[in-house]
């Protein structure tokens, strides 16, 4: 049985609300994803998804609304598109698992909307309460690649429910300032 903030999110999507800023293109709602999207994803990515991130694709779409330019999805939903190649989560994800920079991408961190000029949120999958941090590899700081990343929500759960309010998360960015939170610079 969803939750009460996934059948506010799949009310608000109903009724028009899809993005904070207006996309590359004309907004789209992307279908639900399946169980077995899921279990794909989550085979490929080495660790489980969220529930409240499976309970949103599987219930109300696979991206494509939500904070800055919309969630991101798996498989058949919503991409970043980057050159002629678009790409999903999961794609986005791998890539950054892939470039050979010092620090590497941390394992479990999710990349799950995009604001435009590589700035993403991003999802910690390894704690229960899945905390949203900002990531933004314009700015030096102390995360991953030696970029700006900073606690956005304490849970995904906030993010949302903030985003649902009417709070324009982009104006609350985290990123001025010396770092709030944020990961060990190997050295």
């Amino acid at each position: 049985m969803p939750s009460s903030l996934i059948e506010e999110l799949a009310s608000s999507v109903r009724g028009g609300r899809l993005l904070t800023y207006n996309s590359f293109a004309a907004p789209k709602l992307y279908p639900v994803a399946g169980d077995r999207d899921i279990t794909s994803a989550e085979a490929q990515l080495g660790f489980t998804l969220p529930l409240l991130l499976k309970d949103i694709y599987l219930h109300v779409a696979n991206g494509g609304f939500g904070p800055g330019y919309g969630l991101l999805g798996i498989h058949g939903g919503a991409y970043e598109p980057i050159g002629d190649k678009q790409y999903t989560m999961l794609d986005l994800y791998k890539a950054f698992r892939n470039r050979r920079k010092n620090p590497p991408w941390p394992d479990f961190l999710l990349p799950i909307a995009y604001w435009g000029c590589e700035i993403y949120s991003c999802v910690d999958c390894q704690l229960s309460e899945a905390p949203v941090f900002a990531f933004d590899p314009n700015r030096h700081g102390d995360g991953p690649w030696r970029c700006d990343c900073r606690l956005h929500a304490n849970s995904l759960t906030e993010w949302l429910r903030r985003w649902l309010d009417g709070e324009d998360l982009w104006r609350n960015w985290p990123l001025a300032g010396p770092p709030k939170m944020g990961f060990e610079e190997n050295t």
